[in-house]
């Protein structure tokens, strides 16, 4: 939006690197074209989903805006964390990916329903503003092509892999949304989901099984200690040429032949996360929303 008023708005966000460019780009350009000054207040991932939400529970007005994490999205809608973006008069960019797009509507336009919400309009709550998916990275100095199947990867590291100077998987273990980032492209590709329409569990059948089975396989192949890593842990065994491959998501295609961050320069590439019944990656967006006591919604919207 052009020209502007002036005032401030204030934007809270865990830290991630990926937010670098908002940070130090848009935001910038932001507040050429409208005036609009920004504050940019950031943490640690667990303490700023305890912050924002405490925030909005209590419309205490210190942020106007949350980045949020896309699984947050439920609750704070609707928890009357932040405000419906329709009710604001919200206008959509029609470049945004449908995908990504859907990641901010609550109830959910399709897929299971909180019997609660069953009946409900699907309305917006937030908008994306990174969208991501998760994709295979692999050292190929251990595979002869991309590998197609988890069938390929756990056939590799049973003939290659050697613990401690080797490791054929290195995941993301910390309980939570780590986790879960690492069994959902198994989950997917087995053709399992964690719910099912009608509200039950869809992970305890046999496709959940199945995947869940997979990755106890790896175990062996992996470093010790992984229930502790989170990102930077994962991806320093593979930037050291101590890991055939793992699962992560696009922006570390950015140090991958960085020489300041890898000791295998142009060894590392990127395939589809493999398949099983089908390829399964995980999508993943980083994703904002106004606070329900936000002090400047207005220019938050803007």
């Amino acid at each position: 939006s052009g020209g502007g008023g002036g005032g401030k708005v204030v934007v809270g966000s865990f830290q991630d690197n990926a937010l670098a460019p908002l940070r130090d780009v848009f935001f910038k350009r932001f507040t050429d074209e409208t005036g609009i000054q920004v504050q940019y207040v950031e943490t640690d991932y667990n303490s700023w989903y305890q912050k924002a939400k405490t925030d909005g529970q209590q419309k205490s007005g210190a942020y106007d805006v949350y980045i949020m994490d896309d699984n947050w999205v439920p609750e704070f809608a609707a928890g009357g964390i932040i405000k419906n973006l329709d009710e604001m008069g919200f206008k959509v960019n029609q470049d945004i990916l449908p995908k990504g797009l859907e990641q901010g509507y609550w109830p959910p336009k399709s897929g299971p329903r909180l019997k609660d919400f069953a009946n409900d309009d699907p309305a917006l709550y937030a908008i994306v503003i990174i969208d991501d998916v998760e994709i295979l990275y692999y050292n190929k100095d251990y595979f002869t092509a991309a590998p197609k199947t988890w069938d390929d990867i756990y056939s590799a590291m049973q003939s290659k892999a050697k613990p401690p100077d080797l490791y054929g998987w290195s995941p993301r273990g910390v309980k939570g949304n780590p986790i879960v980032m690492t069994y959902l492209p198994l989950l997917n590709s087995y053709g399992g989901t964690f719910v099912n329409d009608d509200w039950s569990p869809g992970f305890n059948g046999p496709e959940g099984v199945g995947a869940l089975e997979r990755l106890f396989q790896f175990i062996p192949y992996m470093p010790a200690g992984v229930a502790e890593f989170d990102t930077d842990q994962e991806v320093q065994v593979l930037l050291e040429g101590k890991c055939m491959a793992l699962t992560e998501y696009t922006g570390l295609t950015h140090r991958i032949d960085d020489p300041a961050s890898s000791k295998v320069v142009g060894k590392i590439d990127c395939a589809a996360t493999p398949a099983q019944e089908k390829s399964g990656p995980a999508i993943g967006t980083f994703i904002c929303g106004i606070a329900s006591g936000a002090p400047n919604a207005d220019g938050g919207k803007q």
